[in-house]
């Protein structure tokens, strides 16, 4: 099984993170394979133009969707 994990938190010395090594060992010691997407590490930035929210609010799924997001998808 291929898991994808959506993790955002801006330390590496947090909890948070030591779970997210722990469950990814987990992972590993099942012979499950995983992405991850970090983030924090790669710059989200939660706020949505007027062009998404437009997109997303209105349903206009014709309109495309930013690169960052086409990439996630993509995953």
């Amino acid at each position: 099984m291929h898991v994808h994990i959506v993790y955002a938190h801006p330390s590496p010395a947090s909890f948070t993170h030591a779970i997210l090594t722990a469950f990814v060992a987990g992972l590993d010691e099942a012979g499950h394979s995983h992405t991850i997407s970090d983030l924090y590490a790669m710059g989200f930035n939660p706020i949505l133009s007027p062009e998404e929210y437009a997109r997303e609010s209105t349903y206009a799924a014709d309109q495309p969707v930013s690169d960052d997001v086409s990439a996630e998808h993509s995953r």
